[in-house]
């Protein structure tokens, strides 16, 4: 029989465990159309494009890794709990996927930053630096609202 949520998850329409699971295939969508997008640019001769292509693969790489994970981990934790919506269980989860959103949105930044610089500096004149500098700008910029928006989704006033 499963589990009769808690009053106050079935009033809010809020599960963490459900909302961790929807982060991570979410992420796995992005990471999805990534390797799709960098297979694809792939077949392009300009080099640009193709550096472009190999950090689109690379990042789709990773982060599927972390969105299988991320959903294995959550399965696995909740399993593990007696009382899995129990308040103390439910605020410990809640604080450490926001904290965790937070740190890698503030790490996303950095992403942006050091393709930028990539791009500016060893990419001039070698189109291939160039691709692989953008490429880590878009990442860090999709991850930066990614990370954002779903950390914003877990307040109180916007659930």
């Amino acid at each position: 029989k499963p589990q009769q949520l808690p009053m106050q998850i079935r009033r809010n329409r809020f599960d963490i465990w459900q909302f961790q699971t929807v982060v991570s295939r979410r992420l796995l969508v992005w990471a999805g159309l990534n390797v799709t997008t960098g297979l694809w640019l792939q077949q392009h001769r300009d080099k640009f494009w193709r550096g472009y292509a190999m950090q689109a693969i690379s990042w789709g790489a990773i982060n599927a890794g972390i969105a299988l994970i991320g959903m294995a981990a959550t399965r696995f934790r909740k399993s593990r709990k007696p009382r899995p919506y129990a308040r103390d269980v439910v605020a410990k989860e809640e604080r450490n996927l926001s904290r965790a959103l937070w740190i890698t949105a503030g790490l996303d930044v950095y992403y942006v930053i050091g393709g930028v610089l990539l791009a500016k500096t060893r990419g001039k004149g070698y189109r291939l630096m160039q691709g692989i500098g953008w490429g880590f700008v878009m990442q860090g910029f999709f991850l930066f609202a990614f990370d954002i928006i779903h950390a914003l989704l877990m307040r109180d006033e916007n659930r």
